[in-house]
């Protein structure tokens, strides 16, 4: 958050991506104990001056109600690489939220036979 408050500051032109997993597949797919959610995280960035803000989600059904709060934009990952293209014409702070499974809880979901997300159902 330091960062994005100090390219805030300074005006600079730059578009921060924040990768958002849902586990931390190191340690057999434990959920994230006491982190922020991707609602706080848009609230955050929203504050530090970061506008407009895209949320970026495979399953769109699982956004939670208050991230718009932040008048954040929600897309499908299929629309990602337009949203990138919008974001690099944006002067000053722009950040963009990229809220996706883990990859190796995904796979690790989907070879055991047990389907754990939505997304995960979604690519079995």
């Amino acid at each position: 958050m330091l960062a994005l408050r100090a390219a805030a500051a300074a005006g600079v032109n730059i578009t921060y991506k924040i990768l958002y997993n849902d586990a931390v597949a190191m340690t057999g797919g434990t959920t994230c104990r006491g982190g922020l959610t991707v609602s706080q995280i848009a609230h955050q960035v929203w504050a530090e001056g970061a506008k407009p803000l895209p949320l970026s989600r495979t399953i769109l059904e699982n956004t939670p109600e208050d991230t718009f709060r932040t008048a954040a934009t929600v897309h499908h990952r299929r629309e990602l690489d337009r949203i990138q293209r919008e974001l690099r014409e944006i002067k000053g702070l722009s950040v963009l939220i990229y809220d996706q499974t883990c990859a190796a809880e995904k796979r690790r979901a989907a070879s055991a036979g047990c389907i754990r997300s939505a997304e995960a159902r979604l690519h079995h």
